[in-house]
């Protein structure tokens, strides 16, 4: 599959965007935690190198800002890689929480802080053919 350069420039340009709005995090408290992170499905031991760099699936979205997302059965990943179950390659999607009733971003998924009403997910997905966008209740 040949990668257009113009779709490896939206790509970084996307990747840019949700690393502006994000918040910081500890990188060694976050990598020694993310396998009891909520909504992160636990993965099975394993004793190779290759289990820290495998991908892990995503159950639930909580306040995750870029996942990984097969194009093939919409599963979600933690990282970069392949699908677990169907070996397609994973692309990145931007995830947004906004307010239904006034637009506004929240940074987590749940109840808005101001309305209490359940935020809607967006997501902009980085696939070959362009970006799409689509939006959740």
């Amino acid at each position: 599959m040949r990668t257009s350069p113009r779709h490896l420039l939206a790509l970084v340009a996307l990747l840019a965007v949700a690393g502006c709005g994000s918040r910081q995090h500890d990188s060694a408290a976050s990598t020694s935690s993310q396998s009891s992170s909520p909504g992160v499905a636990p993965s099975p031991p394993r004793t190779d190198a290759l289990a820290s760099v495998l991908p892990k699936q995503i159950l639930e979205l909580t306040s995750q800002v870029i996942i990984y997302e097969c194009p093939k059965c919409d599963r979600m990943f933690d990282t970069a890689g392949q699908c677990l179950f169907d070996q397609s390659p994973l692309y990145p999607v931007k995830i947004t929480y906004i307010c239904g009733v006034d637009g506004t971003i929240i940074d987590h998924h749940g109840p808005c802080p101001k309305c209490g009403r359940m935020v809607q997910i967006e997501k902009a997905k980085m696939l070959p053919s362009g970006i799409r966008v689509e939006r959740e209740n």
